[in-house]
């Protein structure tokens, strides 16, 4: 997973410069048995950045394969024959 439109609690617009637009949140900080991690992540983007924020949304990552799957148009008679890469 990834946390992204990350709202920065800044004081000078310029500080956006330096901050990132996501972090990749670790695999093991996502227990299996449980939605009670978002006060775990927060601390860990304040931890990691130095900067607090006011909130985050949670995606998550697609490997290159999957997002190239998910990013092809072609049907399963066409995708033999196109250039893009989700060819199975």
């Amino acid at each position: 997973m990834k946390a992204i439109d990350i709202e920065w609690d800044i004081d000078r617009k310029k500080e956006l410069e330096f901050l990132p637009k996501e972090i990749p949140i670790p695999d093991e900080m996502i227990p299996e048995d449980s939605d009670d991690y978002n006060d775990d992540i927060s601390d860990y983007i304040s931890d990691l950045t130095g900067y607090c924020h006011r909130g985050f949304k949670l995606v998550k990552e697609f490997s290159d394969n999957e997002k190239n799957r998910k990013e092809c148009k072609c049907n399963d008679a066409v995708r033999k024959s196109c250039n893009c890469s989700s060819k199975a």
